[in-house]
């Protein structure tokens, strides 16, 4: 469905399927096999998460310096996104993580409707944090994204994991379906760098979604960039794909928090004042060094 973005078709789908509050099949077959630009394809990793389709990752073509973990749209799979992220993108440092969601009325869907509707996909997604953290990367290095559909979970779930991750991505989607749902942010991820792009020609996904986004998570305190794209639909583009790719790179060239005190004494003013401006952290009442690196602990 990767080349379905604009059609009609596919807008009807997703209506119908939602308007018809459909309900996750019992399973989803995760044994195809891993393609030439994916390094491992394999099952969700955990009993507990056996609805959810394959997961891909698609190496480092440099000495890895992050993890992008990129949730696909309604309809789509992470094998869609396999070959045509990385080409996008071209952050050779980063590593990509892919996964699928479960079958929903013989769609690929990340959640159906309903109070809560997202609490699964979240937990799944915290899941796959956690395994990239228990593989030695650290958090404020895994970085959470998504498109549409796929970009309301990863918003959800970078916001609410309980440390604090390196940013997220939010592509053509939006915070609510359906009505309006509370949104969790825990507390190290109170001031997460969000990206938020959105085509101002989309007629799937309008703009004033990302636009309400974009002021629900500035008005809790997130720090949010907004971007729109002259004529761009529900789909992406080069000039995009650039903007994402810099968010990305100006967060994976800045030193890791996660060493405590030891490693952020090891920084230089200006580099621990980067840090604490990309989280919103005002620096003006920092005349030491150590002032700096006392703020920074908070991250």
């Amino acid at each position: 469905m990767s080349d379905c973005f604009e059609k009609s078709e596919l807008v009807g789908r997703v209506k119908d399927a939602m308007d018809r509050g459909v309900k996750p099949a019992a399973s989803a077959s995760s044994s195809a096999s891993a393609s030439a630009t994916s390094s491992t394809a394999s099952a969700s990793g955990s009993s507990q998460f056996t609805q959810f389709g394959e997961l891909l990752e698609t190496p480092s073509l440099q000495p890895e310096e992050g993890v992008f973990i990129f949730l696909h749209g309604f309809g789509d799979s992470g094998r869609g996104f396999a070959s045509q992220l990385p080409n996008l993108l071209q952050v050779p440092t980063l590593r990509y993580v892919l996964p699928t969601a479960p079958s929903m009325g013989g769609m690929r869907s990340w959640f159906g409707m309903g109070p809560g509707a997202t609490s699964e996909s979240i937990a799944y997604v915290h899941s796959l944090v956690r395994q990239q953290l228990a593989r030695g990367v650290p958090a404020d290095k895994i970085f959470l994204g998504g498109f549409s559909q796929g970009g309301c979970v990863a918003v959800r779930a970078a916001l609410s994991f309980p440390q604090r991750l390196g940013g997220c991505v939010a592509a053509s989607t939006f915070l609510s379906f359906g009505g309006r749902s509370p949104v969790t942010i825990a507390e190290p991820n109170r001031r997460l760098p969000v990206l938020c792009v959105h085509g101002e020609a989309d007629g799937a996904v309008p703009l004033s979604s990302g636009q309400e986004l974009t002021s629900t998570l500035r008005s809790q305190g997130v720090t949010v960039d907004f971007k729109s794209y002259p004529g761009m639909g529900h789909a992406y583009c080069p000039e995009e794909a650039a903007d994402v790719a810099a968010f990305l790179r100006q967060r994976l060239r800045r030193p890791s928090v996660g060493g405590g005190r030891k490693s952020l004494e090891k920084l230089t003013a200006k580099e621990l004042k980067a840090l604490l401006m990309d989280a919103g952290i005002s620096t003006i009442d920092c005349f030491e060094k150590n002032d700096l690196v006392e703020k920074a602990l908070l991250l």
